[in-house]
């Protein structure tokens, strides 16, 4: 506990600075702005207009906390705020805040949390269920895959990361379609996983290579080095060579060890 013991003071006094913020702010969101870009908090980092227009407290500091998190470094502040938020009556908080401590490895307080929530009748059982179902597919366990997908559903409507795993599940449970539906809708939203999943697919397994190109340039711009390395070797497949290298290239420069090896044997290296 001593370790939260910083971001929770932290997040106390920014709960508090965002309270005087929202009362001087009444009709004239520009008070509380200047009231914060002249103290310790983060400044341009945060879309403060929004934060201090929204309707409530709770969902002031709910939406701080979801910026917050978006901060490299900040995750412990981010996961008081959530906290506060729950505290102060914003319920979907609760399942961020056991989200949050999840991928921060705690996981025991975190499953103490959405195990209660799932075993409630209340209506974040099924989104908890569905945090549930997705720590146990990334931790190993053998689930069967109709159930995961059902479990999953509930949280993947607002979860970007649950509905890549319900897409990994129906790539191999008779769902292509659906799956590749929701990959592509992911991978334009600059999820990089999202795409090199979708372009192996479609090239390995249905064989459209356009679309598969297409997929890995939509991780490409995202700066994933995998999805330039599988974007040369397309190309190059394709006797593209200049495009080709130049995708090795790329791939290389982000650190992706196959890519240079690649460059290697193509004496490009």
């Amino acid at each position: 506990m001593h370790e939260r013991a910083t971001p929770r003071r932290k997040a106390a006094r920014l709960v508090q600075a965002l309270s005087d913020a929202r009362e001087l702010s009444v009709g004239d969101v520009g008070v509380g702005e200047e009231l914060f870009g002249s103290s310790f908090l983060y400044g341009d980092e945060v879309d403060w207009s929004a934060v201090i227009r929204a309707d409530t407290l709770s969902e002031s500091v709910y939406l701080l906390a979801a910026q917050v998190w978006a901060l490299q470094g900040h995750e412990h502040v981010a996961l008081e705020l959530y906290w506060a938020a729950s505290e102060l009556g914003q319920e979907q908080a609760i399942l961020d805040y056991a989200e949050c401590l999840m991928w921060l490895g705690e996981r025991r307080e975190a499953f103490e949390i959405l195990t209660g929530l799932a075993d409630a009748s209340g209506g974040m059982a099924d989104e908890a269920t569905s945090l549930l179902m997705s720590a146990r597919l990334e931790d190993g366990f053998s689930v069967d895959n109709i159930d995961a997908i059902q479990k999953l559903r509930p949280g993947a409507k607002r979860r970007p990361f649950l509905r890549l795993q319900l897409a990994k599940l129906l790539l191999v449970s008779n769902g292509e379609d659906e799956a590749v539906k929701i990959l592509h809708e992911l991978s334009t939203e600059g999820d990089a996983e999202a795409a090199i999943t979708l372009g192996n697919f479609l090239w390995d397994v249905s064989g459209d290579v356009a679309r598969a190109e297409a997929a890995y340039e939509q991780g490409a711009k995202a700066g994933d080095a995998h999805c330039w390395y599988n974007l040369g070797q397309l190309q190059l497949r394709d006797q593209r060579t200049s495009e080709g290298l130049a995708s090795l290239r790329a791939a290389a420069s982000l650190g992706d060890g196959a890519a240079e090896e690649r460059l290697r044997e193509l004496g490009e290296w």
